[in-house]
């Protein structure tokens, strides 16, 4: 969960809970991500040492979350 965020304003303390949930079906090779606007289908970049969620949305801002693993 975030409980701060960037902004042209500046950095903020998120007022309400802010939370994304990132699912990867290995079947399908698909993967989405729900959040507090429902869920969506994102591209999935496997990296050497990250996950890295890529969505474009309705309005083509690209939104991404790189997620650090150890592998």
């Amino acid at each position: 969960m975030y409980d701060k965020y960037s902004s042209p304003d500046g950095l903020s303390l998120a007022g309400e809970e802010f939370k994304l949930v990132f699912l990867i079906d290995s079947n399908t090779k698909k993967s989405y991500m729900t959040g507090n606007n429902g869920s969506e289908e994102v591209k999935l970049i496997d990296g050497d040492s990250s996950f890295t969620f890529v969505e474009i949305t309705a309005t083509d801002n690209v939104m991404t979350t790189t997620i650090t693993i150890r592998r």
